[in-house]
């Protein structure tokens, strides 16, 4: 049996109404990812030089010097992955945008 008009008005309206709650999740989500590529710029920023640290010698520095590098290099992995997840969610919203106004 075919649908009314109304039925599929129905459905019209509640696929809209979804697709706003999707943009407003995606909207928020685009602005927890923003404040964390602050909260690593920060960190980032935020790690010593360790290599012309004097605090350790020896076998200590070299291990020192080698976990502040892998910290860095951590930090900076997961900095580009949330930078790309805004850039995938900003897409994402736009399209949200396009789609429902």
């Amino acid at each position: 049996m075919a649908a009314s008009k109304g039925e599929r008005m129905s459905d019209v309206v509640d696929v809209s109404a979804e697709q706003v709650r999707v943009r407003a999740a995606l909207e928020r989500q685009l602005q927890a990812l923003e404040s964390l590529v602050d909260r690593f710029e920060e960190a980032l920023m935020g790690i010593p030089h360790a290599a012309h640290s004097e605090i350790w010698r020896g076998e200590a520095h070299r291990l020192y010097v080698a976990a502040v590098e892998s910290l860095g290099r951590d930090l900076a992995s997961a900095d580009m992955l949330i930078r790309s997840a805004v850039s995938h969610t900003r897409r994402a919203v736009s399209v949200m945008a396009d789609r429902v106004g």
